[in-house]
């Protein structure tokens, strides 16, 4: 049976539904229709709109832990690992069907710039060029605070009823013992208030665009506080930028007690106030006169490519001691192209040379020193 809109209401006044019901059902539809977002009325009808039986997605929900596996990925920039709890099979794609169908038609204001396809740390870092004072901090285990009564909450402010909302976390959220081995995390359970709960998986498709979501109200009061003093904002998932005069600090203090009135951690081991005289460097990126990938990167790889060029790739990474790092190629590759949707004029150049390395002699040099190793 189809049950879009019209459809099911006249499926409801043959069952003889009240007036009211009726009435009822007119708001809920047009409610999401407005949001461009699809019009769901029950968990049956969630799953006929997935193309299952709805006892299979129940099924899936009961279950639901099963299908996540644990990675533990070194932190770049500090001790400790970074948990990703990632999703497969049906359940991964049944987050496919929410991200695609209805968080993709999510419009987010222009200063939340991650997790979007038209948006990138160029749109994070370009409302802070040419600033006297850049001021960085950090949100403290970012999606781990956000725990699946609060998505529940998200898609009922979308606009979908108690029973569909219900089931949506449920499939979008995990539970903390999951993440964590059996040992739940103090800050997280602090947070929400309880012992046994289930928070939003980093590695869920579905999770960045719920993360932005959930974010809404502290975006609004940390933009409403820089505004105050001319400030500009941008958030790029955990990162919070501001950028305006010396004059008007913004203060710590303040910005810690939004934070956590919005339902975050402020994260104290982090955090900046850097004046035009120094480097200023927005998610990665210099921002003091323009937005540029930084020249140390950039010679970094130019380095690369002209060592290639001059003794073979082979010799270029045993000499710098990278000979076990197999997808070479391919990084090289990727860093240019980073480069170039941010500096394409400086790119292209180094694209140029890319072009001149001689691959094949890379694989030469190693047969060769695989015969004499032999």
């Amino acid at each position: 049976m189809d049950l879009s809109g019209n459809s099911f209401k006249d499926y409801a006044l043959e069952l003889g539904r009240s007036e009211e019901f009726i009435e009822q059902l007119e708001v809920y539809t047009a409610i999401l229709n407005t949001k461009g977002l699809p019009v769901i009325f029950s968990p049956t009808h969630l799953a006929l709109s997935m193309g299952k039986e709805y006892e299979e997605l129940a099924e899936t929900i009961e279950n639901r832990e099963a299908f996540y596996k644990l990675f533990k990925f070194k932190k770049k920039h500090s001790k400790g690992y970074r948990n990703i709890l990632a999703p497969g099979g049906e359940l991964k794609r049944i987050q496919y069907w929410i991200k695609e169908n209805i968080l993709d038609k999510i419009v987010f204001p222009e200063y939340v710039t991650a997790y979007q396809s038209k948006k990138s740390i160029y749109n994070n870092a370009l409302p802070h060029v040419n600033k006297e004072l850049i001021i960085k901090f950090d949100l403290k285990n970012y999606f781990d605070t956000i725990d699946q009564a609060r998505v529940y909450g998200l898609f009922q402010i979308l606009g979908y009823n108690k029973s569909v909302s219900v089931d949506l976390a449920k499939l979008c959220c995990v539970s903390q013992e999951t993440l964590a081995n059996g040992t739940i995390n103090e800050i997280v359970k602090s947070i929400n208030n309880s012992d046994s709960i289930s928070i939003l998986p980093q590695g869920a498709p579905s999770s960045p665009a719920i993360s932005n979501l959930a974010a809404t109200l502290l975006d609004y009061r940390l933009l409403k506080y820089a505004s105050k003093h001319n400030y500009a904002y941008t958030r790029y998932a955990d990162d919070l930028t501001f950028s305006g005069s010396k004059e008007q600090k913004l203060k710590k203090n303040v910005i810690k007690r939004i934070i956590t009135d919005s339902g975050f951690l402020l994260n104290e081991r982090k955090g900046s106030y850097v004046y035009k005289a120094n480097r200023q460097l927005v998610t990665g990126l210099t921002v003091n006169t323009k937005v540029s990938v930084p020249k140390k990167k950039r010679r970094m790889i130019n380095t690369h490519i002209h060592d290639c060029i001059r003794f073979g790739p082979y010799n270029h990474l045993k000499k710098c001691k990278m000979d076990s790092k197999s997808n070479y190629r391919e990084w090289l590759l990727g860093n240019i192209l980073y480069i170039y949707s941010i500096n394409p004029k400086a790119a292209k150049k180094m694209k140029a040379n890319f072009d001149k390395i001689d691959w094949l002699f890379d694989a030469e040099a190693n047969s060769e020193q695989l015969t004499k190793e032999n």
